[in-house]
């Protein structure tokens, strides 16, 4: 049964085959005539230095997968150094599974609750190492000064709601990240392409925890980072920064 949790999706499955069929109408395009003995994946999230634009999207209960839960999946993370999102329904508290990375990037997941004190709560954790949407971004907004992300945004028109309602933007832009559909390192850097700065996965890595726990999460994570730099070569760039929509067709 836990398996169907992590491996399926909803009701007819038709948005997780499409995630993955996305990423399979666009084209990479190699370039010639460039060193690239020397790649540079690192970028930042969260005004962070990471090893490469790749996070852990949150998922629930990772104990299901394995004993050591979302304390492996953080470890890993932290020694690959790349961001990790805990899900609001973990098996470890948030407290345990920060201290397993040091000074790694977290993100918490915040499941607006129509218990306002109980969403407070679980704000002030994450802050400290009947809610309607018309208020929510504004509520959240005057009780921290975390940066605050909103998860599930589909269409333009739903960005420029979420700026009009205060979300947080630097230098006139509103950051953005992209999940859904991932499961090889071309996806990653077709998205880059494409404009997304930054690139999470849900799935790998908790089927990377259930094959070997903090190792197994490693593995995987190895996988993409090294199928990341080589498309990165074959497309002629030596740094994130140097990815644009001319890379794929």
């Amino acid at each position: 049964m836990y398996r169907d949790y992590y491996d399926e999706g909803a009701m007819g499955l038709v948005s997780l085959r499409d995630n993955e069929e996305a990423y399979n109408r666009y084209k990479i395009m190699p370039r010639i005539l460039v060193n690239v003995d020397k790649i540079d994946m690192s970028t930042t999230i969260f005004e962070t230095k990471v090893s490469f634009p790749l996070g852990f999207s949150p998922t629930a209960m990772h104990r299901m997968a394995h004993p050591d839960g979302e304390l492996a999946t953080s470890r890993a993370a932290a020694k690959l150094n790349i961001c990790m999102a805990l899900s609001s329904y973990p098996t470890e508290s948030m407290e345990n599974v920060a201290a397993q990375g040091g000074d790694n990037p977290y993100v918490m997941q915040l499941c607006v609750l129509g218990d306002r004190e109980r969403t407070l709560q679980i704000l002030r954790r994450a802050e400290d190492p009947s809610l309607d949407w018309d208020s929510a971004i504004s509520w959240l907004k005057e009780h921290t000064k975390l940066q605050l992300w909103l998860k599930g945004v589909y269409t333009p028109d739903d960005v420029a709601l979420a700026i009009r309602q205060g979300l947080d933007v630097a230098a006139g832009k509103i950051p953005i990240a992209v999940d859904g559909g991932i499961r090889r390192g071309t996806d990653i850097f077709k998205a880059l392409a494409l404009g997304a700065p930054h690139c999470f996965v849900g799935r790998i890595p908790i089927w990377g925890l259930a094959y070997n726990g903090q190792e197994g999460v490693e593995l995987a994570l190895k996988i993409l980072q090294y199928e990341l730099k080589i498309t990165i070569a074959l497309g002629g760039c030596r740094t994130i920064e140097e990815i644009s929509r001319g890379h794929v067709a």
